[in-house]
C-alpha cells in the first residue's frame, strides 16, 4: 500500500498505479489545524490482510524518508522493534514525573 498526497508525490503515485500497489490518498484540509489529515482509499481498495493479529517485532511500523543532506533522500522502513527501542530509550532519559504525555518521533 502506498500513502501519498497526490499533488506532492505524483511520480510515486504513478509508479504505484503502474505496478498495482493499492493507493491511499493523504488529504489535508486547509480549514483544520496543522498536521491534520484524512486517509482516503482509492476505488478498488486494497487486498485484505493476509493475517490478522498483533504486530511482530520484525514488522514494518513506519516508513520514513531521509532528509538527503549527504546524498539523495531515501525511503527507510522502521521495524516495530526499532520503534519500541527508540521509545524506551527516549522515555528512560526523562523522569516520569516530568511529563503527562510524550510524543516520540524518530529524528
Amino acid at each position: 500500500m502506498a500513502i501519498a498526497a497526490p499533488d506532492r508525490a505524483p511520480l510515486a503515485v504513478a509508479v504505484a498505479e503502474r505496478i498495482g500497489v493499492a493507493i491511499v490518498d493523504l488529504v489535508a484540509d486547509a480549514g483544520t489545524p496543522a498536521g491534520s489529515f484524512c486517509l482516503a482509499p482509492r476505488a478498488g481498495g486494497a487486498a485484505p490482510a493476509v493475517a490478522g493479529g498483533y504486530s511482530q517485532p520484525g514488522d514494518t511500523a513506519m516508513v520514513l524518508q531521509t532528509s538527503g543532506t549527504t546524498s539523495r533522500p531515501k525511503i527507510v522502513p522502521l521495524s516495530v522493534a526499532n520503534l519500541c527501542a527508540s521509545a524506551h530509550d527516549a522515555a528512560s532519559q526523562i523522569p516520569r514525573s516530568a511529563f503527562l504525555a510524550l510524543e516520540l518521533r524518530p529524528s
